[in-house]
């Protein structure tokens, strides 16, 4: 399922499985069709694997339906949409700032950007004291700025699963210059919340949920876009 909020001039989603922000992408790319669009995501996983793992085509131009949008969705699983927003034509390129390294872009318009410096995913569930001093700072200019440099040019859709938060402190980053770029200038903001990886992902001395994230941010939006 997926909310719709508006913040001035920036729609922004709220679902509840990270394919599913596909109906607001598709939502924009239809209000203005001739714009380049591009998606910068952050999250915990990569989300590169190839639409429909391949068993299927993708129809160039499908955004252009919201019925075929939204079979899309019915299909696809939350680490494939994506592709299929690459492939339809929705979307022109993609970065995925991510926590971990372990799929190869299935399309070449997907740039991973990937702190070398983070653990593997086994260190990072099983022994969490060693990756917390990087966790908590994935919205600090620390750790963004080298991975993106600035906002990049024209339109982009922000999005967000919320997965990508291990722990309450990575929601209040010291320093949150680009973080706050990155809100102020999207044209829209797509959150997942992705509760079941949050729950079983989160550091195991935090008690943070999937909403709790999301309320967080919607707050935050509502400040900065005012």
């Amino acid at each position: 399922m997926t909310t719709f909020f508006q913040f001035k001039n920036t729609p922004v989603s709220v679902s509840d499985y990270h394919h599913e922000v596909l109906e607001l992408w598709a939502e924009v790319k239809r209000s203005s069709p001739e714009r380049s669009l591009g998606t910068v995501t952050l999250d915990h996983h990569t989300d590169v694997v190839q639409a429909f793992r391949g068993a299927k085509e993708v129809m160039p131009g499908a955004w252009k339906s919201k019925e075929c949008v939204l079979d899309a969705v019915a299909q696809l699983k939350h680490d494939e949409h994506i592709d299929w927003a690459l492939q339809s034509g929705l979307t022109d390129y993609a970065k995925v700032i991510a926590h971990v390294n372990e799929t190869t872009p299935a399309n070449g318009r997907m740039e991973l950007l990937f702190d070398p410096k983070f653990p593997d995913e086994l260190t990072q569930l099983n022994e969490p004291e060693k990756f917390y001093p990087m966790a908590k700072n994935v919205l600090d200019d620390s750790f963004l700025t080298p991975l993106l440099r600035d906002v990049p040019s024209g339109a982009y859709i922000l999005d967000i699963d919320c997965d990508n938060f291990l722990c309450r402190d990575a929601l209040f980053p010291q320093n949150s210059k680009l973080w706050h770029k990155l809100i102020r200038h999207a044209t829209a903001i797509s959150v997942s919340l992705e509760s079941d990886y949050v729950r079983i992902l989160k550091f195991r001395n935090e008690n943070i949920t999937a909403e709790e994230i999301a309320d967080h941010l919607l707050s935050l939006f509502e400040t900065l876009l005012a």
